[in-house]
């Protein structure tokens, strides 16, 4: 099984590169958790959400059904624990 492992960036080209250049049977998309210091107000965070929830959504349908990808994930990762990556590459 080819796995890849890769931080999810906001820019869709970036996310899907290597699933076109390699046939992968899963991707999992790390991401920091939202540590922001700066309150928001609770629209402009459901928004955000709702946003980057489409986002990964659509390119979970592209990966399925056009990269042939047979599963991807997407994990919230603590900025400060490298733990919590090697758990989910394990």
């Amino acid at each position: 099984m080819r796995v890849e492992f890769e931080f999810y960036d906001e820019e869709p080209l970036e996310n899907i590169i290597t699933c076109l250049n390699y046939q992968m049977d899963k991707v999992v998309f790390f991401k920091y958790k939202n540590q922001s210091q700066m309150p928001l107000n609770n629209r402009i965070m459901k928004e955000k959400s709702e946003r980057e929830q489409r986002q990964k959504d659509n390119l979970k349908k592209y990966l399925i059904d056009k990269c042939e990808v047979k599963e991807v994930r997407f994990v919230d990762l603590n900025r400060n624990s490298l733990k919590d990556a090697v758990e989910v590459m394990h």
